[in-house]
C-alpha cells in the first residue's frame, strides 16, 4: 500500500517485506498469518495515537506490529503511545524494526530476514 508521506523506497521495502511473508512467515518467526494489515490506525476515543507500517494477525488476533526503518528508528513518542495504547488493551504484541536495505538487497525470498525487536513496554502509568 502506497502513502504519499513516505518514500518510494520506504513502501517498495513495506510491499516486498508483505510479499515474503506471505510466502514464508517463519522469517519473523511465526508459523501462519491469517491476515496483514497495512498502514493500520491505531485509534481510542476517536484519536489516531499511531499507525503501524505492518499488523500480523493470527486467529487469537494482532500477534506482531512491524516498523519498517528507512530513515530514522521508531521514536520514543511513538513507542510511548503504543505503550499506553496496548496497556488500555491489555496485550502486547511483539513490536519489530526491519531496516528497508535489509528488505530491498534481496533478489528473491531470502532464507533469513534480521530484524531487531523493541521494547515499548513499560509499567503501566
Amino acid at each position: 500500500m502506497k502513502t504519499k508521506d513516505e518514500s518510494f523506497k520506504h513502501n517498495a521495502a513495506k510491499d516486498t517485506l508483505i510479499y515474503f511473508l506471505k510466502k514464508r512467515p517463519e522469517l519473523i518467526d511465526i508459523k501462519e498469518i491469517l491476515r496483514i494489515g497495512v498502514e493500520e490506525q491505531f485509534a481510542m476515543c476517536g484519536i489516531i495515537w499511531f499507525i503501524c507500517d505492518i499488523t500480523i494477525y493470527d486467529e487469537t488476533g494482532i500477534i506482531k506490529l512491524i516498523e519498517v526503518d528507512n530513515k530514522h528508528s521508531v521514536d520514543e513518542e511513538k513507542l510511548e503511545k503504543m505503550n499506553i495504547y496496548f496497556n488500555v488493551h491489555g496485550y502486547y504484541p511483539e513490536l519489530i524494526e526491519i531496516k528497508s536495505d535489509a528488505i530491498l538487497q534481496n533478489t528473491g525470498i531470502p532464507e533469513k530476514l534480521y530484524f531487531k525487536k523493541l521494547n515499548y513496554k513499560t509499567k503501566k502509568p
